[in-house]
């Protein structure tokens, strides 16, 4: 460019301030459009997370994530409250993320004097289902302050694309109010090969089980009581002789 040209872009420079406005709205459109996305984005997830929440505090459902060294990700409130008596689940988040169930049970209970017998047996299942692809169903019952507690429970592993183990993700159901029924019908899961104990020390047991035909339809959960429907069986009916092989 001539000398005598480049002087006069200097005295005379609207053609090209009109291109830097030109690119100065596209820019400003296109940020719009982002930000818009983003917002768009940001409430569709506020919803379902809203909507989650609901269905499973409704079905009071207790729901985690764990990372491959089996560390809590996230948790619903539902788990934050039973399992650890924390009612805020920010707060629940922000304590339980990056510790496993033995360091959350140490610090919130037995450094607080308080019997938790779950540490262990937690950890036996998870290490169990990370051998798995398929979700795998348990049955665990262990003692909190003095509580007998009985969890039916569903841990599905994840995976990368290279087949990797990532973690887990867990559905949880407190069944300790149907132990009985639960516990006799165990008791004929074990004896028809449909249960395998995994451990069983004082006051914690738990047992990958194996239902079949048992099993609920909306999340394919073994039911925690009994249906007329079903044939008479000594391992589920209580009108029927029971036996306590496995007690709790």
């Amino acid at each position: 460019m001539r000398i005598k040209e480049k002087i006069k872009q200097f005295f005379n420079p609207a053609p090209n301030m009109d291109k830097l406005h030109r690119e100065i709205s596209d820019q400003r459109d296109r940020i719009y459009e982002l930000t818009s996305d983003y917002m768009a984005q940001a409430d569709w997830a506020n919803q379902y997370a809203s909507t989650v929440a609901t269905l499973t505090g409704s079905l009071e459902l207790l729901i985690w994530k764990k990372d491959a060294q089996h560390r809590y990700i996230l948790a619903n409130g539902e788990h934050c409250q039973f399992f650890f008596g924390i009612d805020s689940t920010p707060e629940c988040l922000a304590y339980i993320k990056g510790k496993t169930d033995q360091d959350v049970i140490r610090e919130h209970y037995i450094d607080q004097g308080v019997y938790n017998s779950f540490g262990k047996v937690c950890r036996t299942s998870d290490e169990h289902a990370a051998t798995f692809f398929e979700p795998k169903h348990y049955l665990e019952a262990g003692v909190i302050d003095d509580k007998e507690v009985l969890l039916y429970l569903i841990k599905k592993p994840q995976f990368d694309n290279q087949g990797n183990f990532t973690g887990l993700v867990g559905l949880s159901w407190d069944f300790s109010n149907n132990s009985e029924f639960i516990i006799n019908m165990l008791n004929g899961w074990v004896r028809t090969g449909q249960a395998e104990i995994l451990m069983k020390e004082k006051d914690v047991f738990c047992y990958v089980v194996d239902p079949g035909a048992n099993k609920c339809e909306v999340f394919k959960h073994i039911c925690p009581k009994e249906y007329n429907s079903q044939p008479c069986n000594p391992a589920i009916c209580t009108a029927c002789p029971t036996h306590t092989e496995i007690s709790f």
